[in-house]
């Protein structure tokens, strides 16, 4: 981006699900580095929002209702935290749900959704 005088806008994933295989800073840890210097030095780029993976619904560990009640409420501290701080950092995005639960992320905020299974198939 330096070589070429161009901004890269970028997304800081936040770690919201209950799972291992998911990855993502910290709320703690994003105030951490959004607030650093060492942020504010890279010039050419930008964090333009956020985004979070929640938790599975698909591998069977809950049932159905208790599984989306627990993705709710993964995408909904998510946006929160979004809200708290897309006034001081100039977030215009929010990017949560993927093809297995697009609908709760958008019912609960998100403003960008991950669909590629639902397009391309799965892997």
């Amino acid at each position: 981006a330096f070589q070429n005088n161009r901004i890269i806008d970028c997304l800081l994933q936040i770690y919201i699900a209950r799972e291992d295989t998911k990855f993502g800073f910290s709320f703690e840890g994003a105030e951490l580095l959004l607030n650093s210097q060492e942020l504010k030095n890279l010039k050419n780029v930008r964090i333009s929002g956020l985004m979070g993976m929640a938790s599975n619904m698909e591998d069977g560990k809950w049932k159905m209702e208790e599984g989306e009640n627990i993705v709710r409420k993964e995408f909904n501290s998510l946006h929160k935290f979004f809200i708290q701080h897309r006034q001081n950092f100039n977030f215009t995005i929010l990017s949560m749900g993927m093809s297995s639960d697009y609908t709760f992320a958008i019912e609960e905020g998100s403003n960008m959704i991950r669909v590629g299974s639902i397009i391309f198939g799965g892997r």
